[in-house]
């Protein structure tokens, strides 16, 4: 009894550990995957630093 709820528990463990690195990849956003500058449109490279004033 004791095997079978073990085996159960790392099936269902590796599905849930596959469905998060696959689903993911299924519909990526181009808004996800532009970076996010505090709410200003990006302008140039990341690294330029701009005045807080």
């Amino acid at each position: 009894m004791t095997m079978m709820a073990l085996f159960t528990a790392t099936i269902i463990t590796m599905i849930l550990a596959l469905l998060s690195f696959w689903l993911p990849a299924l519909t990526p956003d181009t808004e996800k995957l532009s970076p996010y500058e505090c709410g200003f449109d990006p302008s140039g490279s990341a690294r330029l630093p701009f005045s807080m004033r």
